[in-house]
């Protein structure tokens, strides 16, 4: 189905076959060593759950607002590693 703007949101559609569901039924049907790859009729068989758009559009913001929050802890905990070396570094040096 080419068509399925009507019933699946593209920002889902990108959630889910990154998720550990998708990838695990991908990396069944795949061939290959040190690059895989699936054929078409393989990735046809790949279960992807669909709930109703307005349970899609929920999934997306909360996996959104996971992820932006995810982001400023690495931004702080980046910043206090820094700040921890510096001063390690002063009470070395004196």
């Amino acid at each position: 189905v080419r068509d399925t703007d009507e019933c699946v949101l593209k920002e889902y559609l990108y959630l889910v076959l990154r998720s550990p569901l998708s990838l695990e039924q991908m990396a069944i049907r795949s061939s290959g060593g040190n690059y895989p790859s699936i054929i078409e009729s393989e990735l046809k068989k790949i279960i992807i759950p669909i709930p109703p758009l307005d349970t899609q559009k929920c999934i997306i913001e909360i996996v959104t607002k996971m992820n932006n929050k995810a982001e400023q802890l690495k931004k702080e905990s980046d910043a206090l590693i820094e700040e921890a070396k510096e001063k390690a570094e002063k009470m070395i040096i004196g």
